[in-house]
Order: C-alpha cells, then structure tokens, then sequence
C-alpha cells in the first residue's frame, strides 16, 4: 500500500474560510511552529503516527494542520519554569 503524500504547501482555503481559518501543509506547520529552525515534515509525520503533536486533519491524501490547532500546540508546550515543565513531564 501506498503512503499518502504529504503536501508542502498551504492547502487551498478558500471554501473554509471562517474568520480567520487557516489550514496549512506539513512543511509550512513545521515553519509556523518554529521559523527560526522548522519542524521537519518527517518529524511531524512521525508525532502524527505516535499521537504527539498538533492535532492534523487529513482530506484525502493530503495532511494539513488548522492554525488554531498549531497555537494551541503551542500553548501547551509553555511553562512558567523548569520545575513546571519537570512536574507536567511526570505526568
């Protein structure tokens, strides 16, 4: 069985928009979620199979990530100190 191809770009919207909504492909998440050193595409791929990570819609064989859900990815990668994030770690 063939693996579904991952799309590089941002998927057309134009029918989805609803203030604001945006969907964007593998390589343009891994840009959103870090600019200065992006998430690699295969790195996403494997969150998404380990169930870590944004959550993702897929629609067809095209993968694409809302931007709502990569800020709240986001959100929850924050953490007021590193005995915060040590604490959320054990859980």
């Amino acid at each position: 069985m063939k693996a579904a191809s991952v799309s590089d770009e941002r998927v057309d919207t134009s029918s989805l928009q609803d203030g604001g909504l945006t969907i964007y492909g593998t390589e343009e998440a891994g840009k959103f979620l870090h600019p200065e050193k992006p998430i690699k595409p295969k790195t996403l791929d494997n969150w998404r199979h380990r169930g870590m990570g944004p959550r993702f819609l897929r629609i067809g064989g095209r993968i694409g990530y809302f931007e709502k859900d990569l800020l709240t990815y986001l959100e929850s990668r924050r953490f007021a100190s590193t005995s915060d994030y040590t604490e959320r770690k054990k859980k």
